[in-house]
């Protein structure tokens, strides 16, 4: 018989964190007792005591067990649509001693491949191979004779290729250099089969996938960044409307649950971020899922081909200070011309020559810049001057912490020990007050954030050396450039990226206990479970 109580849930959470430590990543780095969430946002934080009377009969409890809860981790720069792609394409990083293996999975492919196909392929590293060289048409003429090859450097900024692929691009002896783009050659002035930068666009012409093909590659993304604690990423591509017609899709399907903020390519030939400042758009539009992000120009190359432009030459090669595509006159132009569009404006800048030219872009877009909260991707090479140039400006600073851990041992070698240890400051910009934040850049490495946490504490390289050791910050730093410091970065730490009351109920249970381990078993660390708005999406 009913005794004419009721209980109604709406005034319960519908999940309560307990026993463990509750990182909230506020103003003060509060460690917390206990987290309740309802529906899709965060109802109270604090001591366990002080929530027990949001329990209710239909209250899930999350024992936390000794592990820790955080907020949803943000990778604030990397290719989410190709993070999914490369899953399913040749992995030349693992399992890749030398470029014999290179040849023997591509030969395996080629194989099980049907004529005519492209046999695409992603994460070599020629510095981490026996021969201490990329592979060459040669090498991959071997493998795959009759069918066309295209394998991308870990770095995404160089394209090994075989004789048939370059044959389909239109690459011959006679072909110019492309503005910002280099095709090697050998003694004799035929091509090696080795594209770099704006070489390599003819072949990603060919290599582009269909609107179910990059959906597909998303959700695989996804699923795989919220398998990590990932929330939030923002995605650098935007360069291929068929890829942003995907990522559109897949959340108008309601079937993506990881919050993208969707850069957009501009100033470059057929460019989407162009269309869309002629159209109107601006930075902010769209919902809590999927937002217009900034408008993203390509500066320089990569800092392990290296590409990257550089205000002194390099120390390994003195004939080289790397490739820019634009002169200061251009850059400036582009900058100027989003901002006044009403578009936050970033660009990929990874030598101190670049960043020094982005900076002095964004100073020509008036005394509005700091509120606009203009960005630099990857924002590598340093110095003191440069540091104060980006709080002047109220840039912030796109890190990639976990590129020490791959890469780490040739900026030493490629840049010298100076050049080479200022790379990723992460230390010297939250001393300057500069809300850094950071990203994978995947597929150029691992989207694994524990890792970029344990690189930001360490500075540690895969070889065990450690570059730069004065720019390595703490745990609550690091957990600040992977949180609140990436919502910043969006414009969006009033409704994310810490454990307050009010905001989105993005949270990982991490273990172990970050906050209580050290640097070393950080780097082990993995996510127990996901949610995203309240749901459930991840867990293990």
């Amino acid at each position: 018989m009913s005794s004419g109580i009721r209980t109604d849930q709406r005034h319960f959470a519908d999940v309560l964190f307990r026993g463990g430590s509750v990182y909230t990543v506020d103003a003060h780095d509060t460690v917390a007792e206990a987290c309740a969430v309802r529906g899709y946002r965060i109802i109270g934080v604090g001591r366990l005591a002080d929530l027990l009377h949001l329990v209710g009969p239909a209250t899930r409890i999350v024992d936390l067990e000794g592990r820790c809860l955080v907020p949803g981790l943000c990778d604030a720069h990397s290719h989410i649509v190709g993070h999914g792609l490369t899953m399913r394409s040749v992995d030349c990083k693992h399992d890749v001693a030398s470029v014999h293996d290179i040849v023997r999975k591509v030969a395996a492919a080629a194989t099980a491949a049907p004529p005519g196909k492209w046999i695409a392929g992603r994460g070599y590293n020629q510095n981490k191979l026996a021969e201490r060289r990329h592979p060459n048409r040669h090498d991959l003429d071997i493998a795959s004779p009759d069918r066309p090859v295209a394998l991308t450097r870990t770095c995404g900024h160089i394209v090994a290729c075989n004789s048939l692929a370059l044959r389909l691009a239109g690459i011959d002896a006679s072909t110019p250099d492309p503005t910002g783009g280099e095709i090697e050659r050998d003694e004799a002035g035929e091509p090696t089969g080795i594209l770099k930068e704006a070489a390599c666009r003819p072949l990603w012409e060919f290599l582009a996938g269909t609107l179910e093909t990059h959906k597909d590659g998303y959700l695989a993304a996804c699923r795989d960044y919220l398998s990590y604690g990932i929330t939030s990423a923002h995605d650098a591509s935007g360069g291929d409307p068929v890829q942003i017609r995907a990522i559109i899709e897949a959340h108008n399907e309601g079937r993506a649950k990881l919050r993208t903020y969707m850069m957009l390519r501009f100033a470059a030939p057929d460019a989407p971020g162009d269309s869309a400042l002629r159209a109107g758009l601006v930075s902010g539009a769209g919902g809590t899922w999927l937002r217009v992000g900034p408008l993203k120009a390509m500066v320089d190359g990569s800092s392990s081909g290296p590409t990257a432009a550089t205000r002194e030459p390099y120390h390994v090669r003195p004939d080289t200070s790397g490739i820019l595509y634009y002169n200061q006159e251009q850059l400036s132009e582009a900058v100027v011309r989003g901002a006044q569009g009403g578009f936050q404006v970033t660009a990929h800048c990874v030598g101190d020559r670049a960043i020094e030219m982005m900076l002095s872009a964004i100073a020509l877009t008036g005394p509005e810049a700091p509120s606009r909260r203009h960005r630099i991707e990857h924002c590598a090479m340093l110095d003191p001057g440069l540091i104060a140039e980006l709080k002047r400006l109220g840039v912030v600073p796109v890190a990639n912490p976990a590129f020490l851990w791959e890469f780490g041992d040739g900026y030493v070698q490629d840049y010298g020990p100076v050049r080479g240890g200022w790379m990723f400051p992460l230390r010297a910009l939250f001393e300057a007050g500069i809300p850094a934040a950071a990203g994978s850049d995947a597929p150029v490495t691992y989207v694994d954030p524990y890792l970029g946490m344990y690189c930001a504490m360490t500075r540690r390289t895969s070889s065990g050396a450690v570059v730069g050791p004065e720019h390595a910050v703490t745990w609550p730093q690091a957990l600040r450039a992977y949180t609140i410091n990436g919502a910043y970065a969006s414009r969006e730490e009033a409704v994310k990226g810490s454990i307050e009351p009010g905001k989105l109920a993005d949270l990982a249970v991490v273990e172990p206990d970050l906050g209580a381990v050290p640097a070393e078993e950080v780097r082990a660390a993995r996510a127990v479970l996901t949610m995203s708005g309240g749901e459930v999406v991840y867990e293990r």
